[in-house]
C-alpha cells in the first residue's frame, strides 16, 4: 500500500470536509438546517390501529381521572360519548371503536350516542410532503469495507484464498442475517409521502379537558382507508307537470 498517497488522500478530505463545514457570516435568508434525527412508526396493519387505540385510551383515561377526581371512586366518573364525524374513512370507523372498546376496559362509561357528560371527538388529517430526500438511516462503509476484505481474492487486500467457499457463504449469509437484524425497525422502502396527524379530544362545555396528538406514516395505495368517502349527490329536483 502506498503510505504517502493515502496520506494525502486523507488529508485534502479533511480539508475538504472543514470546509464544506463552513457558512458565511451573514445571509440573506435563514439557512436550512434538518432536525435531529427521529423515528415515525408507519401505518401497515389492522393492528397497528389496535395499537393507537389502545395508547390514546390510556392517556386519556390518566388525564380524565386526574381532572374529575373520579379514581378512587369509578362509579363518579362522567359518561363519554364520541362525536361522529359526518362522513367517516374507514381508518376512523375503526379507531372510534376501537378507543371505545378500551375506555370500557378502563371502567369508562360509555354512551352509544351523544348526549354525554364528556364529547370525545376525532380528528384525522392526511397531508403530504412532496420533498423526501435520503433520510438518516447510515451505512457503515466500514462494515462493508470488511466484508469485501474477507472475500477479496486480493493477496494484498483479502484473505479468499486461505478461506473455503463454504466459509465464506456462511461468512457472507452472517453478515446478511446481522444488517436484517439491526435494520428490522425500519420500514421497507422509500420515505412515504403521506403523513397522518389523529387528533383525539376530550371536550366538556367548550373546554378541552384531555387530548393526544400523534403523526405516522401512511403508504400510498393505502390512502383510500384514510380518506372520507365522497358526498353524495343531492336528490334530484321533482318539478309537477301540468297539462296545457
Amino acid at each position: 500500500m502506498n503510505r504517502p498517497i493515502v496520506s494525502r488522500a486523507l488529508i485534502f478530505g479533511a480539508i475538504a470536509l472543514g470546509a464544506t463545514a463552513c457558512m458565511t457570516p451573514y445571509s440573506e435568508v435563514p439557512v436550512a438546517t434538518n432536525f435531529p434525527t427521529t423515528t415515525q412508526e408507519k401505518l401497515q396493519s389492522a393492528h397497528h390501529w389496535q395499537v393507537i387505540a389502545e395508547g390514546i385510551a390510556a392517556q386519556i383515561t390518566q388525564a380524565l381521572q386526574q381532572e374529575q377526581g373520579c379514581r378512587t371512586a369509578p362509579l363518579a366518573c362522567p359518561t363519554l360519548a364520541f362525536a361522529s364525524p359526518d362522513r367517516p374513512s374507514p381508518f376512523e370507523r375503526a379507531l372510534i371503536a376501537a378507543i371505545t372498546t378500551e375506555l370500557v376496559r378502563h371502567g369508562w362509561k360509555v354512551r352509544t350516542e351523544l348526549p354525554a357528560d364528556i364529547t370525545l371527538r376525532l380528528d384525522v388529517q392526511a397531508n403530504r410532503f412532496r420533498n423526501r430526500p435520503a433520510d438518516g438511516k447510515f451505512t457503515s462503509a466500514a462494515a462493508l469495507g470488511a466484508g469485501l476484505w474477507v472475500l477479496s481474492d486480493d493477496k494484498n487486500i483479502g484473505v479468499w484464498e486461505h478461506v473455503s467457499p463454504g466459509a465464506s457463504a456462511l461468512v457472507g449469509l452472517a453478515a446478511t442475517d446481522l444488517w436484517r437484524w439491526q435494520t428490522s425497525q425500519f420500514a421497507q422502502g422509500p420515505t412515504p409521502e403521506v403523513e397522518l396527524m389523529v387528533n383525539v379530544s376530550a371536550v366538556r362545555e367548550g373546554v378541552y379537558l384531555a387530548r393526544t396528538s400523534e403523526v405516522f406514516y401512511i403508504a400510498e395505495s393505502d390512502l383510500a382507508l384514510y380518506t372520507p368517502p365522497p358526498a353524495p349527490y343531492p336528490a334530484p329536483m321533482v318539478l309537477p307537470v301540468r297539462g296545457s
